[in-house]
């Protein structure tokens, strides 16, 4: 089961903070997956991806997704952004997940953030 779920970021209004700043993305999405069991879909309710702006060098660190559901617990969720080459992941333990970018991501660049949560 996999469920992709994404998020789209508008504008360039990022650019025009002055302080360091946490940000919330909103997020549309729905289930993927394959085969007829429906209960495998384990996210009921929304999510929320939520990051940190450093104005030093406009660049986001880290990101952490949160509101997910305990059923997902011992899930994959993989996280990726219009800017990296591949995702990374982590197994869900917990109601959020905090990502941390090997390569800080230049706010300006983020445009799109696909989660995916998989058994």
């Amino acid at each position: 089961m996999k469920k992709l779920i994404t998020a789209v970021l508008g504008g360039t209004a990022v650019a025009s903070l002055a302080f360091a700043s946490a940000s919330a993305m909103s997020v549309d999405g729905g289930n993927m997956q394959t085969g007829a069991d429906r209960t495998l879909a384990c996210q009921e309710g929304e999510v929320k991806v939520d990051w940190a702006l450093e104005t030093d060098d406009s660049a986001i660190y880290f990101a952490t997704v949160t509101g997910i559901d305990e059923s997902c617990f011992d899930s994959v969720l993989a996280f990726r952004t219009n800017t990296m080459s591949k995702p990374l992941s982590t197994t869900i333990d917990s109601t959020s997940e905090r990502f941390t970018f090997e390569t800080p991501i230049d706010a300006e660049s983020l445009e799109s953030v696909r989660l995916w949560i998989g058994r």
